[in-house]
C-alpha cells in the first residue's frame, strides 16, 4: 500500500482509493473519534479528500482541525468527480 492515509466521504470511494493507498471512509464529511484512533496510531501523511461542494474554507477548516489533533500536516483536496468515478491511475496522480 501507499504511504499516505486518505480520508474520503463514502465506502465505495474508500474501496477504490484503497487499491492505491490506505484509505478510510468518513461516512460523511466529519472525522469521528474512531477515525482519530486509527490516525493517531499511523504516522504517515494524511490526505482529506472531499467532494467539490466542500472546497474552500470548509475543507481547510476541517483539515486544520485534524492537523491540530494529530500534530502533523494534513493535505486537503477536492475534485469535481468522486474518487469512485476515477481510474486508479487518476487517483495515483491526484494523491502524489
Amino acid at each position: 500500500m501507499g504511504k499516505s492515509i486518505v480520508l474520503v466521504e463514502d465506502l465505495v470511494s474508500a474501496h477504490k482509493v484503497g487499491q492505491v493507498t490506505t484509505c478510510m471512509p468518513l461516512f460523511g464529511v466529519q472525522v469521528q473519534t474512531v477515525h482519530y484512533h486509527v490516525l493517531l496510531n499511523d504516522k504517515g501523511p494524511v490526505i482529506l479528500w472531499l467532494d467539490d461542494d466542500q472546497k474552500g474554507r470548509s475543507i481547510m477548516h476541517k483539515a486544520m482541525g485534524i492537523q491540530a489533533v494529530l500534530n502533523r500536516p494534513v493535505t486537503a483536496l477536492t475534485t469535481t468527480k468522486d474518487p469512485k468515478l476515477l481510474s486508479l491511475n487518476e487517483i495515483k496522480e491526484i494523491i502524489q
